[in-house]
């Protein structure tokens, strides 16, 4: 198990997508994935229009809904990361309520990608 930002598990996920407006460019194609939006798809990608059809689902990538990786509270850096855990320890929230965006993951091959 590893603990990363949600960016550095994005520069690394083949489901990741930058080329949508849905979620200020933080978009997931994997099927998976729970939070989407209904965009327009053209050649540049996913975008808001109204007056366009079809719509297609365009997922949205946060750490909190990662179908590849959990969202990290501080038991996780406690038993992960000892120094996040030092940093976050004493803080009134824990790194999930205070939007860190660090999350978990599991999978070896990922965490091979992530270079640990």
């Amino acid at each position: 198990m590893k603990v990363v930002h949600i960016d550095e598990l994005a520069d690394v996920c083949g489901y990741f997508a930058t080329q949508t407006d849905a979620n200020n460019g933080y978009g997931c194609n994997h099927p998976d994935q729970e939070e989407f939006e209904m965009l327009y798809q053209d050649n540049k990608g996913y975008t808001h229009r109204e007056d366009k059809e079809p719509k297609v689902k365009q997922g949205m990538c946060y750490a909190w809904s990662c179908p590849l990786a959990t969202e990290c509270d501080l038991q996780d850096l406690k038993e992960y990361d000892q120094e996040r855990y030092d940093e976050w320890k004493d803080c009134e929230f824990d790194p999930n309520e205070a939007g860190a965006d660090l999350v978990l993951v599991g999978d070896e091959e990922l965490i091979k990608k992530l270079g640990y």
